[in-house]
């Protein structure tokens, strides 16, 4: 069954089309099975596409999708990137300036 997102009043439908969904998976899991989280950009009809993103990390397995190598190289970027893609937040600020600013 699923249950409604409870919260602060109106904060479900503040949300809606702002929300996006990020599915990864690992190509050599044996534990939950290729497939399943991509199930959930299938039940969310009212989503647009542009706000569904799926990855499948090849060569990883369970546990290589949140540990170990795999996640630090490939799968952080593909998370990093969707965050700066779908907050709203970050678009409506510059970015932030990295290193030390010149002395004038």
């Amino acid at each position: 069954m699923v249950r409604p997102i409870r919260g602060p009043a109106g904060a479900t439908a503040a949300a809606r089309g702002r929300a996006a969904i990020l599915c990864i998976e690992g190509e050599l899991d044996d534990i939950s099975g290729v497939g399943r989280t991509r199930a959930a950009l299938d039940i969310t009809p009212n989503l647009s596409a542009d706000m569904k993103q799926y990855h499948m990390q090849q060569g990883a397995g369970h546990y290589g999708v949140v540990n170990g190598s795999k996640w630090h190289d490939s799968i952080v970027p593909v998370i990093e990137r969707f965050i700066r893609d779908h907050d709203h937040r970050l678009k409506a600020k510059p970015p932030i300036a990295r290193g030390r600013k010149a002395a004038a």
